[in-house]
């Protein structure tokens, strides 16, 4: 009985030596960080490439004091949509893009150069085009903040927008905010600044008053129209932060122990990615999104970093999708070709009948239904057509592209050794002296 007492005993001093032999083992070179709480929720960009509007607005937000601006309050929160239109209006290279956008509809029509873009977006899903610029870099961004001022959430949203229309899949749903930036040019286009016109702009600028919104149709361009709303939505505030500048880098080796040193004196950063190469997915999916802490991995013996992303608190987006097979999928949808330029007739004849070319268009149209194997289709029946296709190719979803990276209500936790070989650019604020 006496040396089973003692083995029992020997037992527990053996495993209480290895559990403190494989804590002082697990123990991390450096404390793990979580600045997660003091940014809030993540927000959703939608379809429009503005991820480094969305990091800018919360980089900026971040550092700017509870008294002037509280991150925890959605409401409170820098708007993304309205540091992306500012970025837009202000950058040389997005200004020329808008410049050429706004030079095509001068030289043909609207709906021309709308559905151009429509079918290009419908036949390439993985490179998208926009009457807005799709891109641009967080450090510009942030020097647009502290030069010429931010609007907070509760005056431009950047994401839930109250809004229905069938301008956005041809029945009534949920917009988001390239839908509804669509719909306004096409009420521009059209010259209908009636009721739903007025609703599409109030979905993300809640305050404009009505007679902001029907100057903003009659006397900006195109090319300038989602800005005029944005700036009739609010007086911007130049926010109070002296002593900081936001500094970009490109990535090397050595800057490992920069962006550690960083978070160690709890402070966030922006980084530049490959996203679909660190996902297995697509390659070339430059992305950008906030590191927001790091959390010791005991099992691989390095740092997993908290990356703060800007889809939204679903994991869904980073889910796997097996494609069918391309050829088949483009085949399916250059059949629309023909149909989409009939379509596109009919709303030129339908909304510009005093166009000085509606005999030539007239006359292309017959021309193009002459051919029997392709039909004219309404754009109800065109978008009936669309489903059919996307039903018979189906895009299904399947376990996490890569098992290595976790999510966490949109936040993804990406291991070094999976993040290091795709990262291209690093920002963060900089004291100044």
């Amino acid at each position: 009985m006496k040396s089973i007492f003692t083995l029992g005993i020997i037992f527990v001093l053996l495993s209480s030596f290895a559990i403190h032999a494989k804590e002082k083992q697990c123990k991390p070179p450096l404390p793990n960080k979580d600045l997660r709480p003091k940014f809030g929720k993540v927000r959703d960009q939608g379809a429009m490439g503005w991820c480094y509007g969305y990091v800018a607005a919360d980089l900026m937000g971040f550092y700017l004091t509870p008294s002037e601006l509280d991150q925890r309050s959605l409401s409170n929160r820098i708007s993304g949509v309205q540091v992306s239109s500012l970025y837009n209006s202000k950058n040389e290279e997005t200004r020329k893009y808008k410049a050429q956008i706004e030079e095509r509809i001068n030289k043909d029509t609207f709906d021309k150069v709308d559905r151009e873009i429509a079918d290009f977006n419908f036949k390439n899903p993985t490179k998208q085009k926009a009457f807005e610029p799709k891109s641009g870099n967080t450090r510009m961004a942030i020097k647009y903040i502290q030069k010429y001022g931010y609007c907070k959430e509760a005056d431009v949203l950047s994401e839930r927008y109250n809004y229905k229309s069938k301008n956005c899949f041809g029945f009534k749903v949920d917009c988001n905010i390239k839908q509804i930036m669509r719909a306004l040019h096409r009420y521009k286009a059209t010259g209908n600044y009636k009721c739903e016109a007025i609703q599409a702009a109030q979905a993300f600028t809640p305050n404009t008053s009505y007679g902001s919104i029907i100057n903003a149709f009659k006397y900006s361009k195109i090319s300038t129209l989602f800005e005029s709303f944005v700036h009739a939505s609010c007086k911007a505030t130049i926010p109070k932060l002296k002593g900081r500048r936001p500094a970009a880098y490109h990535f090397s080796e050595k800057d490992y122990k920069t962006i550690n040193n960083i978070l160690t004196n709890n402070e966030p950063l922006s980084i530049t990615y490959d996203l679909g190469k660190i996902l297995k997915g697509k390659e070339g999916y430059k992305h950008e999104s906030i590191i927001a802490g790091r959390k010791y991995n005991c099992q691989t013996q390095e740092f997993d970093y908290i990356v703060r992303n800007s889809w939204g608190e679903t994991c869904t987006p980073f889910e796997k999708k097996n494609f069918p097979p391309q050829q088949e999928r483009k085949n399916c949808r250059e059949s629309f070709t023909t149909q989409s330029k009939i379509d596109f007739l009919e709303s030129m004849l339908r909304d510009h009948k005093k166009n000085k070319n509606w005999e030539k268009i007239k006359k292309t149209k017959q021309k193009l239904a002459k051919n029997k194997n392709k039909k004219i289709y309404s754009f109800d029946k065109w978008l009936d057509e669309a489903d059919k296709c996307d039903k018979k190719f189906p895009t299904n979803i399947s376990k996490f592209r890569n098992p290595k990276v976790r999510c966490e209500k949109g936040n993804l936790i990406i291991p070094w050794s999976e993040l290091k070989p795709h990262l291209t650019h690093f920002t963060y604020m900089k004291k100044t002296k």
